[in-house]
This record gives C-alpha cells, structure tokens and sequence, in this order.
C-alpha cells in the first residue's frame, strides 16, 4: 500500500535537510533531530518544523571558523610512504565550498618543515586538493592537515621515507618481461636469459619468483619497476630488490665470471 502522501513529505523534508545536517557544527543549528527521526511515520511535526526553522535563522558571522575540518578526509600513496627526492601525492577532500582555508605543514627527520617549494597543493573541482611533497632525506615525516586551523581527521600523518624505492623484491629474484614482445630481440633475450638462469638452476631456487609479465600489472607497479630500474628495456631482473641490468648485462657478467656472485649461485 503506498504511503499517506503526509509520510512522503516528511521523508523528503527528511532528505533535504538531513544533506544540510552535516553542516550543523559550521552553521550553529543544534541537532535536536536526525535525519532517521525525521522520516519516522509517528514523528512530531512540530518537531520538524521547528528544526527547519532554525535554518531560517543562520547567522553566517557567527560561524565558527574550523568547523569543517571534521568533514574532511585525506587519502593517496604519500600517506603511506615515500622515497627521497620523489615525488609523494595525496589528496586532500574538503566540504565544497567552505570558507576555512586548508594548509599543509610537513616536517622532515630533524623536526625542520619543508619549504614551500617542497609542498605543492593544487586546487580541483568540489573542494578536492591534489597535494605532493618531496622528501629530500629518509626518515619519518609528520604530515599535518588542517582546515581553518583545525586538523582533519587522521592528522597529524606519520609517513616513512625510504632511501631507495622497494618493489617487494627483498631476498628474491625477479625477472619481469612482456609477453606481447613485437621485437626479435625482445623475443629472443626473453628466450636466452630463461635458459640462462636455468643453466645456474636460479628456477628451481625458493627466492625465484616465477616470470612477471608487465603486460597484466597495474600501471602504478609497472612504472614503479621501470622507474628504479632506469630502462623500459625488457626483460629486467632484480635481485635482493637491486636491478641487475636486462639480458645483456648478465649475458656480460657470466662472460667476465661475475654473475655467480649475483645470483649467489652455491656451486
């Protein structure tokens, strides 16, 4: 059975101004009722007219400066870690439209903030903030966010930086190649560097973690891997999370007697 058009209203009185709700800290308008209470059926009417009112009344020069902070959230890879001398995003949403400025206060290993020219915050549609910092040392980093003068949520932030960027190949090798090779040199070093390795039996080894196609990693990982390495050239190995060059190079290296030691090849 459809409702009493009188419930209907309520529920969308109930909607209109729940959405205005959250603003109640900003505005001045004490919460005397919720937005569940609202579209309750037995709900008292003079109840919600009454807290209707109370927008009617909104003084804006008595708004409390700040106040939208609580509304915030940050979020992105640069709240999480770092390497120096990278560049560290996150972003920063903030209540479309509020007044309160937003600030970011980084502060290196020595207790030293970063410069401006250290900390960059870009201004995007809706009150979102595209933040990056660059971390010029390793170490921990304490990353304050705050709206009008107040920290949002999360804030203060506590990030480490690395020395050197990590893709997860600590005491492992890692061989990384594309299966979608259009080259016959891609093809072939693909070709030659597997029989490499398994002339040194690396395949058959505990720290040997099966060949990596590029092709199916997310873009973020796959750059991560191009991006220490210092090449694009595939394939690539790493070693310990150390790059040990593509085919060539280890090709060179077993001529001169020194891939063994790489590889920590046990003879």
């Amino acid at each position: 059975r459809r409702p009493p058009r009188s419930t209907l209203m309520r529920s969308s009185a109930a909607s209109d101004v729940y959405k205005r709700q959250v603003s109640t800290q900003s505005t001045g308008v004490p919460a005397v009722i919720d937005g569940s209470d609202m579209a309750h059926p037995r709900v008292d009417e003079q109840s919600v007219m009454t807290y209707i009112s109370y927008f009617r009344d909104i003084d804006p020069s008595k708004r409390v400066a700040g106040a939208d902070a609580a509304r915030c959230h940050a979020y992105g890879p640069g709240l999480i870690e770092a390497v120096q001398n990278q560049e560290a995003p996150f972003v920063v949403q903030t209540p479309a439209g509020t007044p309160d400025k937003l600030a970011i206060e980084v502060k290196g290993p020595d207790g030293a903030v970063l410069p401006s020219s250290g900390v960059g915050i870009t201004a995007g549609d809706d009150g979102k903030f595209d933040v990056v910092y660059t971390p010029p040392a390793p170490g921990v980093y304490k990353i304050s966010v705050t709206l009008g003068g107040q920290h949002i949520p999360g804030s203060v932030f506590t990030v480490e930086a690395r020395e050197e960027e990590s893709i997860g190949g600590e005491g492992l090798v890692l061989v990384f190649y594309s299966t979608t090779s259009g080259t016959n040199k891609g093809r072939s070093d693909n070709f030659n560097l597997k029989r490499l390795l398994e002339a040194k039996g690396v395949h058959k080894r505990e720290d040997f973690v099966p060949w990596i196609p590029v092709d199916i990693m997310e873009k973020e990982d796959r750059d991560a891997v191009f991006r220490k390495a210092g090449t694009r050239q595939l394939p690539i190995v790493y070693v310990d999370d150390v790059f040990a060059g593509d085919y060539d190079t280890l090709q060179q290296l077993e001529e001169e007697g020194r891939l063994d030691a790489l590889l920590n090849v046990k003879k």
